[in-house]
C-alpha cells in the first residue's frame, strides 16, 4: 500500500510570526528570578508576581519541572527549551514557537496554545487537557504602522507536524483546524477531542483512545490506526484514504459511512459456532500432546461477542486482535495466550488463569476479572524461566480486577481509571505512567510496586 503524502508547509519562514527583531532578550539570573517570584505567585505566598514574558527570546532556557501554571508568554520564542515535567496549566502559550521543545511528562491542561508551533516537539506523556491548540490571530506593534493585526491560518500555524505526543493526554482538547502531519499519537488520549478539520495525514495513532473524537473533515490520509478506539467518533466529510484500521474499535453503523470504504478496514471473521467448537476441540489436543497433535487455536480478529467459552482451554491460543466484547471467559485457561490488541470490553474473565499472557493495547473496559490468575508462568526446566502478564497500554478503565493476582505484572501506561483494584496482589508490578484516576486500590498489597509517572487524583484510593 503507498500512502499519498504531500509535505506539510514550509515553515520555517513565516512572516505572520514575531521577527527577530520584534523579540526581547533576558539573562538567565532575572529569568531565574521572575520564576521564583512566579513560584511564590502560585503558591499564595508574600511576594508573589505572576510571570509576563510576552514577546520574548527565551530559546533553549532550561525550565524542567518549573512551576509556571498562568505564566504568560504570548508571542514568545521557546524554541528547543526544556520544559519537561513543568506545570504549565492555564498558561498562556498563544502564538509561541514551541519548535523542538522538550515537553515530556508536562502539564498543559487548558493552556492557550492557539497559533502555537510544537513542530518536532517531545510531547511524550504530556497532559493537553481541555487545551486549545487551534488557530490564533496575534496583535504586534510595528514601529511603522503601529498596531496591526496578524491572523495565524491553522494550515501554517497551528502545528503540531513530526512532534512526538506518545501517551500524552488531549482529552477534550480543541485541535480543530491544526497541522499534525507524521506525528506520533501512539496510546495517546483524545477522548472526546475536536479535532474537524486538522490535518493529520501519515500520523501514528496505534492504539490511542479517540472515543468521542470530532473528526469531520479531517485529513487522515495514510495514518496508522491499529488498535485506536474509534467508539462513538464523528468521521463525517474525513479522508481516510489508506488509513490502518486492523483492530480498531469502530461502531457498526460507522463501518458503513462511505468516509471508511477508502480506509484499510479492519479484517473480521465471523465463523459459524462448529467451526469454534472444533478449533477449541483441535486445540484441545495440541496442548495435551505437547504440539504433537491437533493445531494451536488460531482465533486473529475472529469474532467471539457474547460467546460461551466459560473454562475453555486456550493456553497459548493466538487470539490477536479478536474481538470479544461481552464474552464469557470465567475460568477460561488462556496462560501465555496472544490477546494484544483484544477487544474484551465487558468480557467476563473472572478466575481465569491468564498467567503469562499477553494483553498489550487490548481494551479491557469494564470487563470483570475478580479473581483473576495475571502473575508470571515459570518454567519448571532445569534452566529456570518466567513470564510476566504484559499489559503495557492496555485499556481497563472501570475494570473489576477485585482480589486479583497481578505479581510482576507490567501495566506500562495502562489506563485503570476508576478500575476496582481492591484486595489485589500488585507486588513488583510495573506502574509506570499507569493512569489510576478515580481507580480503588483499598487492601492491594503495593509492595515494590513501581509507580514512577503514574497519574491519580484525590479520588484515588490509595490505602
Amino acid at each position: 500500500m503507498t500512502a499519498n503524502y504531500e509535505p506539510a508547509p514550509d515553515m520555517t519562514s513565516d512572516p505572520n510570526r514575531p521577527r527577530p527583531e520584534d523579540l526581547k532578550g533576558i539573562g538567565p539570573n532575572e529569568l531565574r528570578k521572575l520564576v521564583e517570584a512566579h513560584k511564590a505567585f502560585a503558591t499564595g505566598r508574600n511576594g508573589g508576581r505572576r510571570l509576563v514574558l510576552r514577546f520574548h527570546d527565551l530559546s533553549d532556557v532550561n525550565l524542567a519541572r518549573a512551576m509556571l501554571q498562568e505564566a504568560d508568554f504570548m508571542g514568545s520564542r521557546l524554541q528547543r527549551a526544556v520544559l519537561e515535567e513543568a506545570d504549565l496549566r492555564n498558561a498562556d502559550l498563544f502564538c509561541t514557537d514551541l519548535s523542538i521543545a522538550n515537553l515530556r511528562a508536562a502539564n498543559l491542561s487548558r493552556a492557550d496554545l492557539r497559533g502555537a508551533r510544537m513542530r518536532g516537539a517531545e510531547l511524550t506523556d504530556a497532559l493537553f487537557v481541555e487545551a486549545d491548540l487551534r488557530e490564533g490571530i496575534l496583535a504586534m506593534h510595528d514601529a511603522d504602522s503601529g498596531f496591526r493585526s496578524v491572523e495565524h491560518q491553522s494550515t501554517l500555524d497551528g502545528e503540531l507536524t513530526a512532534a512526538v505526543a506518545r501517551r500524552a493526554d488531549f482529552s477534550s482538547a480543541k485541535i480543530a483546524g491544526n497541522v499534525a502531519v507524521k506525528t506520533d499519537f501512539s496510546d495517546a488520549i483524545l477522548r472526546n477531542a475536536d479535532l474537524k478539520g486538522a490535518d493529520l495525514r501519515n500520523s501514528m495513532f496505534a492504539g490511542a483512545q479517540l472515543q468521542g473524537a470530532q473528526l469531520m473533515q479531517a485529513r487522515l490520509i495514510g495514518a496508522d490506526m491499529t488498535g485506536a478506539d474509534l467508539s462513538d467518533v464523528g468521521f463525517e466529510g474525513a479522508d481516510l484514504t489508506n488509513v490502518k484500521l486492523e483492530g480498531a474499535i469502530i461502531d457498526e453503523e460507522a463501518l458503513k459511512l462511505p468516509e471508511l470504504q477508502v480506509a484499510d478496514l479492519p479484517r473480521r471473521n465471523t465463523p459459524p459456532t462448529e467451526t469454534i467448537n472444533e478449533i477449541l476441540r483441535a486445540h484441545a489436543r495440541w496442548v495435551d500432546s505437547d504440539g504433537s497433535d491437533g493445531a494451536r487455536a488460531d482465533l486473529r480478529s475472529v469474532d467471539l461477542s457474547h460467546f460461551g467459552l466459560s473454562k475453555a482451554n486456550l493456553a497459548a491460543a493466538e487470539m490477536r486482535f479478536c474481538i470479544a466484547t461481552d464474552c464469557d471467559l470465567s475460568n477460561a485457561g488462556l496462560a501465555m495466550a496472544n490477546l494484544s490488541g483484544a477487544d474484551l470490553r465487558n468480557a467476563s474473565l473472572e478466575q481465569a488463569d491468564l498467567r503469562g499472557v499477553n494483553l498489550e493495547r487490548a481494551t479491557l473496559n469494564g470487563a470483570h476479572m475478580k479473581g483473576a490468575i495475571l502473575e508470571p508462568l515459570s518454567s519448571d526446566l532445569r534452566v529456570k524461566r518466567s513470564w510476566p502478564v504484559n499489559l503495557r497500554w492496555a485499556r481497563l478503565r472501570g475494570a473489576d480486577l477485585s482480589q486479583a493476582v497481578l505479581r510482576e505484572a507490567d501495566l506500562q501506561g495502562a489506563d485503570l481509571e476508576d478500575a476496582n483494584l481492591s484486595g489485589a496482589d500488585l507486588r513488583g508490578a510495573k506502574l509506570t505512567y499507569a493512569i489510576l484516576r478515580g481507580a480503588n486500590l483499598l487492601g492491594a498489597n503495593l509492595d515494590d510496586v513501581d509507580l514512577s509517572g503514574a497519574r491519580h487524583a484525590d479520588e484515588t484510593v490509595l490505602e
